[in-house]
């Protein structure tokens, strides 16, 4: 690995066993190629209170991909919104999804963190998707 940096991230389903993972990597760090690896806290995941609004990301593809998916739930879709991506920013897609109720949108979460390995979802901080900037925003007609 000459010069090469890679990076990965991992997320822990709590607070306590990402500190518990740190500590024990002071005490004994964790090698790869004979050399220890930098392990730092990454910024923590914001979710907004239970709403009709849903945040995602780290979606490896388009729109039209991302539409195939929610649709296979077979809930309701009041719209879908993919931020558009910094010029030669990585491939992974991050957006929005609106529900008609919280309930629906607490099962679509599930549904979509059963179905796609890696993505993350969560409640939207900012529930009503109208109030989000649209030139931020991909168009309805968008496929990416």
């Amino acid at each position: 690995m000459s010069g090469k940096q890679n990076q990965a991230f991992v997320q822990f389903s709590d607070k306590d066993t990402a500190d518990r993972v740190l500590e024990a990597h002071q005490k004994d760090p964790i090698m790869l190629d004979n050399k220890a690896l930098t392990i730092d806290k990454g910024r923590v995941w914001q979710e907004g209170a239970p709403s009709q609004g849903l945040y995602f990301s780290n979606f490896p593809g388009t729109k039209a991909e991302m539409q195939s998916l929610v649709d296979r739930s077979g809930l309701q879709v009041e719209d879908l919104r993919l931020l558009r991506p910094r010029q030669n920013y990585n491939q992974n897609q991050k957006g929005f999804i609106a529900l008609k109720s919280v309930e629906d949108a607490t099962a679509m979460m599930q549904f979509l963190m059963k179905e796609k390995d890696g993505l993350r979802v969560g409640f939207a901080l900012k529930p009503r998707l109208e109030t989000m900037d649209k030139t931020n925003a991909a168009t309805s007609d968008d496929a990416r």
